[in-house]
């Protein structure tokens, strides 16, 4: 299931926050517990969500990758193909 929205004159930041204010009640409803457990990982609900640029998550889940890699055109081709 999806959920789309749109927030006039709002940043990713306002989008975020709006979401976290979502999902903290529902999870606390349907749970009864602001923490759950997802493919052997905990979710918190109860903090905010971690906010990363597109390249800081790919060198944060990609130990293999640099930010230097990200930068050379060549480099990021063959990173393109490997992933």
């Amino acid at each position: 299931t999806m959920l789309e929205f749109y927030h006039a004159y709002a940043d990713y930041n306002d989008l975020m926050d709006l979401t976290e204010q979502l999902f903290q009640p529902l999870a606390l409803s349907v749970c009864g517990q602001t923490k759950i457990i997802y493919q052997d990982h905990a979710i918190h609900f109860s903090k905010k969500f971690t906010r990363m640029t597109v390249k800081e998550a790919i060198i944060h889940f990609n130990s293999t990758i640099t930010l230097g890699d990200l930068q050379v055109f060549i480099t990021l081709s063959s990173l393109i193909t490997r992933l």
